[in-house]
C-alpha cells in the first residue's frame, strides 16, 4: 500500500486505543438498520470533482466499502473497533479495497495524499444498540464521535487539495444526540464550518457536504434539481 504508513495496519500491530482483549464476536453481532451510502450523490460528487479514491471511516460490516468499489478507482475503509474489524475478516473483498485497523482520530491524516482527489465518507461516529456508552466495552480507549479529530487533520489542506467530505448524521451536529457519548464529543455546526475553510458546504439527504468552493455553481444548480424528499421545493 502507498503513502504513510499507519498506525495499526492490519491485524497484527499493537495500536493505541483498542482494547485488544476483546474476543472476536460474530459478524452479526454489528448487524443493524444502517441507511446505505448514497451512491448517486455520491457518484454526481465524483463526475463533477474528479474523484478516483474513496476513503471511509467506519468500516462497520463493510457494506458501503463493496458497494463503492465499483466506481473508484482505490477504497479505502478505516475502522477503529478491533472486534469489528475481525468480525468481518476474510475473503471476498475487491481487490481495490484496502482495509485497515486504526484510529481515524489519530490517523485520517496519512490519507491525505496530493494528486488522488478523493471522497470521505466520515461515518465513525459511535451508534449503538440500546447499550449506554460507557457501558459499550467495544469503545474502550475510542471517541464515539472522531469527526472534530477527523476534520482537524483534514483542515490544514483545504485550498490545496480537491476532496470532497461527506459527513453522515448531520442532524447529530446541530443537536447532539440523545444517548450516544456525551454532547461535548460532538462539534457543533459551526465549529465543523471553521474547519472547512474556503469550501461550499450544504446539506442533502441528511448528509453534510463539503466540495471545493469553485464547483458552488453547478452545486447550487443540481440541488435546486434534485431536493429533499419532504422539502417545500419538492414537486407535489
Amino acid at each position: 500500500m502507498d503513502g504513510r504508513a499507519c498506525g495499526r495496519m492490519g491485524r497484527t500491530g499493537e495500536g493505541d486505543g483498542v482494547n485488544s482483549e476483546v474476543l472476536k464476536p460474530s459478524a452479526s453481532l454489528f448487524r443493524s438498520v444502517v441507511p446505505p451510502f448514497p451512491l448517486a450523490f455520491g457518484l454526481m460528487l465524483r463526475d463533477l470533482c474528479g474523484l478516483t479514491r474513496f476513503v471511509e471511516t467506519g468500516t462497520y460490516h463493510g457494506d458501503t466499502a463493496r458497494l463503492v468499489a465499483p466506481h473508484f478507482e482505490r477504497v479505502i475503509t478505516i475502522e477503529a473497533v478491533q472486534a469489528r474489524y475481525e468480525a468481518i475478516d476474510g475473503p471476498g473483498w475487491p481487490e481495490n479495497v484496502t482495509r485497515i485497523w486504526t484510529d481515524s482520530a489519530k490517523h485520517l491524516g496519512d490519507f491525505v495524499w496530493r494528486n488522488m482527489p478523493t471522497l470521505f465518507w466520515l461515518d465513525a461516529h459511535w451508534i449503538s444498540n440500546g447499550t449506554g456508552p460507557d457501558e459499550d466495552p467495544l469503545m474502550a480507549g475510542i471517541s464515539y464521535c472522531p469527526l472534530r479529530a477527523e476534520l482537524e487533520q483534514i483542515s490544514p489542506y483545504n485550498g490545496y487539495y480537491e476532496d470532497v467530505i461527506l459527513i453522515d448524521d448531520a442532524r447529530y451536529f446541530l443537536r447532539p444526540p440523545i444517548g450516544r457519548g456525551h454532547g461535548v464529543d460532538w462539534p457543533s455546526l459551526d465549529h465543523i464550518v471553521e474547519l472547512l475553510p474556503g469550501r461550499f458546504i450544504f446539506v442533502h439527504g441528511g448528509i453534510l457536504a463539503a466540495a471545493p468552493n469553485k464547483y458552488r455553481p453547478q452545486l447550487n444548480e443540481w440541488l435546486l434539481e434534485h431536493p429533499d424528499p419532504g422539502d417545500e421545493r419538492a414537486p407535489k
